[in-house]
Parts: C-alpha cells; structure tokens; sequence
C-alpha cells in the first residue's frame, strides 16, 4: 500500500509538472473569438488570438502583435503568422492579430474592402477609424481621445501585465501594417521594462522621414549611389516634382496628429534609433509607382512617397541607406528571394520566421 501511494504522487506530479503544452490555433475561422477594450472606453478592438487567456499565462513567453494591411484582412494575416510560427513547432508564442476597422470619410467602403460602413457606424461595441488614419496613429472615429498606438501600446500592457512568463513581445506589419509598425516604432509610448520590443517591418509603400533629407532620383530608382551625405539631399526631388506636402507626417515631421503630435522631433528620432527593428524587403515587390497598374497593388503613388523611392524595394532600400547615412545607424535589413508584394510569401520565408522568432 506504502509502494502504491508512492507510485501514485509521482506520477501525479509528473503529470502537473510535465503536461504536453497545449497546440495554438491557426485558422482564424475555428479560433475563439477575440477582443481588447482599452481603459476607459465602452467599445473594444476586435482581434484573432491563437491561444486563450488561461492556455496564454502557462506557456506563453513571447507575444507577437501582427498588424494587417490596407484590406485589414486581420483573419488572413492571423493565418499567415501563427501557421509559420507552429510549423517551427513553437508553443511558447501567441500571436495577436487586431482588426482596425474602418470607413471613408464619406462613410463609403474603403478601397478593396468589404465592410459595411452603415454597420461600423451603428456598431457601438467596436472601435472604428477612416481609411488611412489608422495607420499613422491617429484617433479612432467614435473614440476621440483614443489613437491606433494608445490601443496597442495597451494591448501590450495588458500582455505584460497578465503574461508571467513573457519575455518578447514582436510588433510586425506588412505593407500598410509595415507602414504602421514604421510610425509605431517612433511614436510609442510603451515604457521600458524586462520585456524585449522588437519590430519587424515588411514591404511598407512609404518611411518615415526625420528631417528634409530624401533621396537622389538615382538612388530611389536604384540605378545610382546611395551610399554618401550628398546622394540625400534636402528637398530634391520633391521640389522638383513641386510636392509641397512631402514632409508631412506620416512621410515626414510636419503637422505631426495623433500620437506623434505629443512628442517633439528630436524625441521622435531618439525613440526610433534606439529601437530593435528588422527590415525585410520582397527582391520581386518592385512594381513601379509610374506603372499604371500600381494602384491594383496598392502602392502609393503620391509624390510624397515618390519622393522616397519609385518601388516598395528601391524605397526600403533608400531608407535604410538614409538612416546609415544620414543618421549614423546600423540598419537590419533582409531581402527575401522571390517574394513580391505577399504576407503570406515574407512572413512564411526563412527570414521572416527568424525575423518574428530569432
């Protein structure tokens, strides 16, 4: 009797110590469904999670927040990122995905998108933006005192505040998400704590700029230096193109809104520097933005981001040149083969799963 008790407590707390860790979910179709409702507000940001609450607090120790592109197709990109992370058998990662809704400022459909701008309107449990404001972290349209990056940065509290084994948190965007990261990266106000940020930033139509500078024709079409002071002149192409407008936020500093407008130039810059940030760049995502066909790949053919560069690639590569030239940086930047403008084609890549799990 002695023996089998004895046999009885080790086996039990094998069991406890030693259970298999529980799989994610990977279709945003059969996942719980998700939300966040940030302090003070009665409407919540809807999001796809691959792990619940009670399965996130015993396993997880890294958070990945993925940010979806101009369609905010959160489901797919959700799909995307938590298929990579579970076919590098990771189960200590959970991936969130927030859905920016959003409608135009004429409360029609934004531009490739299916939501019903009379549902959003009348909807009072979700948060709500326009078609671009999201991105640049400015406020939601039934929520005044509340940006794009306030959300996330309170997600990501709410993560580290609720996650005792979290070590990592991962903030990554593709195209009009990479676009967000960008900005995100500056304009968070997320204090520093134990907890690791990185942001992994894929195939934005435009950059951020922290001053006048802007690249040669040359080096944003790839076919000349962008390697010395002088391939970054203030002002040149865009003046030229008569662009005005091409340093205002988000291409530039002027008439910050939103998030940004709260902190001053040089803390902005100082922010951005000193974050951990990982390009990645599509070798085959070079549609240019003179292609009459750039619209159908959602490029932004403004000559605010033409002053940048004329493709995704030749842009991302101007920009990383510019913050080594301009501003003494170590950018991290890796071009992935045979990728053109896809989620699903970057962040499936070798580079880009080390980029979200390295």
């Amino acid at each position: 009797m002695k023996i089998t008790l004895a046999v009885l407590i080790v086996v039990g707390t094998l069991s406890r110590a030693d259970a298999a860790p529980v799989a994610p979910c990977t279709d945003h179709t059969k996942c719980p469904a998700g939300s966040f409702t940030p302090k003070g507000l009665a409407v919540k940001l809807p999001l796809f999670r691959s792990y619940s609450p009670e399965d996130a607090r015993k396993q997880v120790t890294r958070v990945i927040v993925v940010i979806h592109g101009d369609s905010r197709a959160a489901g797919s990109y959700f799909d995307t990122v938590a298929q990579a992370v579970a076919n590098a058998k990771d189960t200590s990662t959970l991936v969130l995905a927030p859905h920016f809704l959003a409608i135009s400022v004429t409360h029609k459909p934004c531009e490739g998108d299916d939501d019903a701008p009379d549902l959003i309107e009348k909807d009072d449990v979700n948060l709500f933006w326009n078609c671009n404001s999201w991105k640049g972290g400015e406020t939601a349209m039934n929520a005044i005192t509340t940006t794009s990056f306030d959300v996330i940065d309170q997600l990501i509290e709410h993560q580290r505040a609720t996650l005792p084994k979290l070590s990592e948190v991962v903030i990554a965007g593709h195209s009009a998400g990479g676009q967000f990261v960008n900005r995100y990266a500056a304009a968070t106000r997320l204090k520093k704590t134990t907890v690791k940020l990185r942001f992994v930033i894929a195939n934005p139509s435009s950059y951020l700029y922290f001053d006048q500078h802007r690249p040669t024709a040359a080096c944003g079409n790839n076919t000349g230096s962008c390697a010395k002071t002088e391939d970054f002149p203030i002002d040149a192409v865009a003046l030229l193109a008569g662009c005005a407008n091409f340093n205002e936020w988000k291409y530039g500093l002027e008439k910050r809104v939103g998030a940004a407008a709260s902190f001053s130039r040089e803390a902005l810059l100082k922010a951005y520097l000193k974050r951990d940030i990982i390009y990645l760049l599509g070798t085959e995502d070079t549609v240019s933005d003179t292609d009459p066909d750039a619209g159908k790949n959602d490029l932004d053919t403004s000559c605010r981001a033409h002053a940048q560069g004329t493709s995704r690639l030749f842009r991302g590569r101007a920009y990383a040149a510019y913050l080594k030239v301009i501003h003494g940086a170590h950018p991290v930047v890796h071009e992935v083969p045979g990728c053109r403008h896809s989620a699903h084609c970057m962040f499936s890549s070798p580079e880009g799963v080390n980029a979200l799990l390295h």
